[in-house]
């Protein structure tokens, strides 16, 4: 935002650890300054939650544990991103809150632009296994995909019974004049779905 400045974190003498019991989300570590702020950060990729956890506790390892660190080597930027509605309820103006006014912040952690090569190599190995994969023509020719009777088409059932109507069709009109002329609403009235899905499923294999 237009003249948005970051929130900074004092790391001089601060704790990281991991936690479990301030947030129902997976991978999520706590940052405690000397003032008694807490931070939370959470990511759902786990390398990602984990190069930030070891750079952060890196620069935390580097820093003196006194507070008597100049103010460029103490913070630690923090960009906000779209699901942090919480820092909306601080007071950017206000003075730092004292360690009895304890406030906990859940941060997200997003993908950066150096993630995209893992995504890439992700991609190019899915490429790689669906090019290999044996077509169609191939798998029906071997039976392991058997022509279905719902979602072909009229004549290609048609062609492959070698007859005028498809064979199930002639099934359902034999049951319904056996059995269902009485019923009423036989032709008007839909069935359970639950049962036509597992019908269909009988009859595709």
């Amino acid at each position: 935002k237009p003249g948005y400045k970051p929130e900074c974190v004092d790391l001089c003498g601060a704790r990281i650890e991991w936690t479990s019991e301030k947030s129902s989300r997976k991978n999520v570590f706590q940052i405690t300054t000397v003032s008694g702020n807490e931070f939370l950060l959470q990511s759902d990729i786990d390398f990602l939650i984990l190069d930030w956890f070891h750079a952060i506790k890196n620069a935390i390892d580097r820093l003196p544990k006194e507070r008597s660190c100049t103010s460029r080597n103490l913070e630690f930027k923090l960009r906000r991103s779209s699901s942090i509605e919480l820092l909306n309820s601080l007071d950017t103006e206000s003075k730092e809150p004292k360690p009895e006014h304890r406030k906990s912040l859940i941060f997200r952690l997003n993908y950066s632009a150096s993630d995209t090569n893992d995504r890439n190599r992700v991609k190019s190995r899915l490429k790689k296994f669906i090019s290999r994969r044996p077509s169609l023509k191939t798998l029906q020719e071997k039976g392991l995909i058997k022509d279905q009777i719902f979602g072909s088409h009229l004549h290609l059932v048609c062609e492959h019974e070698k007859s005028t109507v498809p064979q199930f069709v002639r099934l359902c009109i034999n049951a319904v004049e056996k059995r269902g002329l009485d019923v009423d609403g036989i032709y008007r009235v839909s069935g359970n779905l639950a049962t036509i899905q597992k019908l269909r499923f009988v009859v595709n294999q």
